[in-house]
């Protein structure tokens, strides 16, 4: 979210020209955060600061539990001049009216989802992209021959325990839905859920190198990445300390529960890709261990690990990213007529940096 920074002054955005990005989807919302893309659209092109554009921008709503407040909340996105709604933690009583009105509004609605709804559920509704791979649970759930069980337990837990859809760190007492869902994991299952996905556009944005960063939050490989001297001090130790306390937290049993569920994770992820689920990609820029510009750089890594060719990896950032804006007519290939929006290189960049 490099908008929704305290300083407001362009700190990344030269760090991520210099990794190759030319344009980039904000996903913090607010009229505030708006107002300050258009200008930074307009500075850039102006020649006023190096920055890469932003393409589209949204107005978030979260878990907000009175539909007729959701329903106002989409109507102040549209007056606001949002791209889109970016939903995080609707409740299965919200959900449907949020999808509903943003319909009217011509809006589409990206974002989080809640474990308490399923995802064929939400991609018949129209979302249009979920984001992290839920994040945690959502999406895995409904890869579980177990999946209605599975959400009606954690719909009866008690308003006291940790929100299961935290986007940051996996807690404690999360563990036991984790391993329920491995334990009853099915490849069928994930397959008829990617061709629901296809049926209806849902796309996935799976920041995979986002979600390995939540799983394995204290692996030393992030906290000495040489890269952090590119992090202001504050959000660093921000970081350590999100690290640390979950450290502190967490007993042994429930973090390798974590670690595995990652695996189960790629594979779903291996079973959209061939049943051609669409995707861009994204790596949750600010969110722990993700540096601007550097992240991306290590997301396709992820991706290459999880199988992903660099045809699949190229288009998932221009191609796929156009088709998914609705710009295909101005970017997203290199030919006649579209936007000279390209970062050239003296010779090949290669990384073994894992």
């Amino acid at each position: 979210h490099v908008l929704d920074m305290a300083d407001q002054s362009p700190t990344y955005f030269p760090q991520m020209i210099a990794n190759g990005i030319t344009g980039f989807r904000e996903m913090a919302g607010s009229a505030a955060l708006i107002a300050r893309a258009k200008t930074l659209n307009a500075d850039s092109a102006a020649g006023k600061v190096l920055a890469p554009e932003m393409l589209a921008m949204p107005s978030t709503i979260i878990a907000v539990p009175q539909r007729d407040v959701a329903v106002q909340l989409v109507r102040q996105a549209k007056a606001d001049g949002a791209d889109f709604v970016k939903v995080v933690n609707e409740t299965p009583g919200t959900f449907p009216a949020v999808m509903a009105e943003a319909a009217k509004q011509g809006l589409s609605v990206v974002g989080h989802l809640s474990p308490t709804i399923a995802p064929a559920t939400a991609s018949d509704a129209g979302m249009r992209a979920i984001e992290h791979l839920g994040p945690a649970l959502s999406v895995l759930l409904g890869c579980s021959t177990a999946e209605d069980s599975i959400r009606a337990d954690i719909l009866k837990a008690p308003p006291t325990a940790p929100n299961v859809t935290s986007p940051f760190l996996p807690r404690a007492p999360e563990a036991q839905w984790f391993q329920r869902v491995m334990d009853t994991f099915s490849e069928d299952k994930c397959r008829s859920l990617a061709r629901t996905f296809v049926k209806n556009g849902t796309w996935q944005s799976p920041t995979l190198y986002r979600v390995r960063t939540m799983q394995f939050s204290t692996d030393a490989t992030y906290r000495n990445d040489p890269n952090l001297k590119y992090i202001e001090p504050g959000r660093r130790a921000s970081w350590q300390s999100l690290a640390d306390q979950y450290v502190a937290s967490m007993p042994p049993e429930d973090d390798a529960i974590f670690r595995r569920f990652y695996d189960f994770q790629v594979r779903a992820l291996q079973l959209f890709r061939a049943e051609g689920v669409k995707m861009i990609a994204g790596s949750d820029v600010t969110g722990i261990w993700c540096i601007p510009g550097f992240s991306l750089q290590a997301e396709f890594r992820q991706l290459a690990q999880a199988g992903f060719t660099p045809l699949d990896v190229l288009q998932m950032t221009t191609l796929n990213a156009a088709a998914f804006l609705g710009r295909t007519s101005s970017m997203g290939t290199v030919e006649e007529g579209r936007n000279a929006d390209l970062v050239l290189l003296e010779a090949d960049r290669k990384s073994t940096r894992l």
